[in-house]
Formats: structure tokens, sequence, C-alpha cells
């Protein structure tokens, strides 16, 4: 299953998790009245279902107005990493001392799911992955879930 990131963010939610303030907007008229909740500067990301946003222009930080205008009205429609952009998010700016990628992913091998973490962030995470940079794994058993231990050793 992929999600858009604002499902993944629907789903930390649940489980109590907090994510910074966002909206999706579906057009440019859901942008212009959304952006009314929010104070320069914020994040506006493109809603596809793959990766190297930050890398192609996908994930700006926008600080005017037109900027915001510009942003939408270049990519609503449009392709992106050959998949049409339906979904803009925007969120509150927030600023991070540390940033980390955690994904949930299925192997086919050993047909098990299993958590990958990157100290390093998720911008590259695919080049980080090949060059076989600081990614670490976990895997979880299905019926009891994961354990501690396993992740104890991670750097967070």
């Amino acid at each position: 299953m992929k999600l858009y990131e604002f499902e993944g963010h629907g789903l930390l939610a649940k489980a109590g998790i907090d994510s910074p303030f966002f909206i999706v907007c579906k057009n440019l008229a859901e942008v212009k009245a959304a952006r009314s909740k929010f104070k320069f500067p914020l994040v506006a990301k493109v809603q596809v279902l793959s990766g190297k946003r930050s890398k192609g222009g996908g994930v700006v930080v926008i600080s005017r107005e037109a900027q915001l205008a510009e942003f939408a009205s270049a990519h609503f429609g449009k392709e992106f990493n050959d998949e049409e952009v339906r979904f803009i998010e925007l969120s509150q700016k927030v600023d991070f001392e540390n940033e980390y990628y955690v994904s949930i992913n299925y192997d086919t091998v050993s047909r098990m799911p299993y958590v990958m973490f990157c100290p390093k962030g998720g911008v590259e995470i695919e080049e980080n992955i090949a060059a076989g940079e600081e990614i670490l794994r976990a895997d979880i058993d299905p019926l009891s879930g994961p354990e501690k231990a396993q992740f104890k050793k991670w750097p967070v």
C-alpha cells in the first residue's frame, strides 16, 4: 500500500503522533482559501506517490502570496515524476534540530513487514539505500508486532 504524505499524517494522528498543521488542497481556489490559515513562511508540497519531491522542486518553502500562487499553478494537473498532481499540501513551516526518515515496507521474500530508518532524513533516501549508508532495518512479526529491543540500538 502506498500513501500520500497527508494520508500518513492522518494515520499518525490516530496513533497520537503530532504532525505540523496542514491543509490538503485540490485546486487553486482551495489553496487561496487555505492560505488565510497560515503565517509565512509555509511549506507547499506536491502530493505524489513517489520520491525525489524536494530535489525536483515539489517541496518549497513559501514566503509570499505570489510565490504560492505560482507554485500551485505550476503543479496542479501537471505531471510530477510521471504522476498527475491532484493534491498540494500546505503546512506550517517548523524549525527542527534533526530530520529522520521512517517507513514501513513489505519484504516479498520473507513475507514480513519491516521498518526502515535513516538518521539523515528522507532527501535522497533512494541514493542512501543504494549506497548502503546508515539505513537501519527491523523486521516485524505480524502476529506479535515489533520488539522494543530491535529499536534500542537506533540513534534517537
